[in-house]
């Protein structure tokens, strides 16, 4: 069983997007309720969490588990530094590759382009979400934010 000092290292090391919270008290909180959780089962790096949302969801096709908590993460920076900030960190290589067949990852790069007005590629965006999606409580939001930016 690992040390909560070796949970916090692994943690800081899965998310290297941490270093993008400017407060350091909330920057170690993060890293302590992260270290925390994985204290709790038996897992020793978020890295080893199967990839999907849920224990009964399908894993995902492609990417970890820390490839979408770090879209997740970089997905709410978005949401407090703005559209532009949030595009560039989606599309980093180095998570546009390993998400690029993931739904959620499409829908949230077109939910910033069209916040930038980029509405054509905003609609590729979710023209590839929709390729992507495996449900269809899933599918018919995709297509109803589709028809609203045509």
């Amino acid at each position: 069983m690992a040390t909560m000092a070796e949970l916090r290292t692994g943690v800081r090391k899965s998310f290297p997007e941490l270093n993008e919270i400017k407060n350091a008290e909330l920057r170690d909180k993060v890293v302590e309720a992260w270290a925390f959780a994985l204290s709790q089962t038996e897992y020793t790096s978020v890295d080893e969490i199967r990839a999907s949302g849920g224990p009964t969801t399908p894993p995902m096709k492609k990417g970890t588990q820390t490839d979408h908590i770090r879209g997740v993460t970089r997905v709410a920076l978005a949401m407090a530094d703005g559209p532009r900030r949030g595009l560039a960190l989606l599309d980093a290589p180095d998570l546009a590759k390993p998400l690029a067949r993931y739904h959620l990852y499409h829908a949230a790069r077109a939910d910033l382009l069209h916040r930038e007005g980029r509405i054509a590629e905003a609609h590729e965006a979710y023209a590839i979400a929709l390729a992507c999606c495996p449900n269809s409580v899933e599918r018919a939001f995709l297509e109803k934010r589709l028809r609203e930016i045509q």
